[in-house]
């Protein structure tokens, strides 16, 4: 398997699927898109041309995650500004959900988002102890603490915002990212990435 990392500039019906797969099945008549896809790029694990993870990068001002903040209602200022992006919706389409894709897709976000000269990246977990702890252990920070997170049509999600910063840590990520490749390629999945690619331009 040769997993391929692209970036795309607008919102298409597969990432539709597959985000309608992940936070909407139960809701068929809902809207999977929002105000801030088209002015997103899109990051994407393609398996041979099956859409098979997805995250959006955001860089706008103000930001994805301080406007669901404000919609939550929380009395809580995130940062944003010049140096800072945000990364949302990620998900991996259920049949995917090992080999580590999640973490691959993780690595992906950061690299473009240092690609994209941003230092300051933020995201938002459900506030479930093994999920901040994963993010922990790719050396994500807490910020702050437990708040009300976006709204989905169930309700309201418990979230925690996390923070990377990538003035500290990007040779990290790219230590971890190797790692991860040569487990990978032990699996016989190859990863042909044009973040990668375009990071090694630099």
């Amino acid at each position: 398997m040769e997993i391929q990392v692209r970036v795309l500039n607008e919102y298409t019906p597969q990432i539709n699927e597959l985000r309608r797969e992940a936070y909407y099945q139960d809701h068929p008549n809902l809207q999977a898109k929002d105000e801030f896809d088209d002015i997103s790029k899109h990051i994407c694990l393609f398996d041979n041309g099956t859409l098979l993870g997805y995250s959006r990068f955001t860089d706008k001002i103000p930001s994805v995650l301080h406007s669901w903040a404000t919609k939550a209602g929380n009395n809580i200022i995130l940062p944003f500004g010049q140096d800072y992006c945000n990364y949302s919706r990620s998900a991996i389409k259920i049949n995917y959900r090992a080999n580590n894709f999640f973490t691959l897709l993780n690595f992906e976000d950061l690299i473009f988002a240092f690609n994209s000269e941003k230092t300051k990246v933020m995201t938002i977990v459900e506030a479930e102890r093994k999920r901040v702890l994963f993010q922990q252990r790719l050396g994500w920070q807490l910020f702050n603490g437990e708040c009300d997170g976006y709204k989905p049509p169930d309700g309201i999600v418990l979230g925690q915002y996390m923070l990377y910063d990538l003035n500290k840590d990007i040779n990290i990520v790219l230590e971890k990212r190797e790692s991860l490749i040569r487990r990978m390629i032990e699996q016989g999945i190859t990863v042909k990435s044009e973040i990668f690619e375009e990071f090694n331009k630099k």
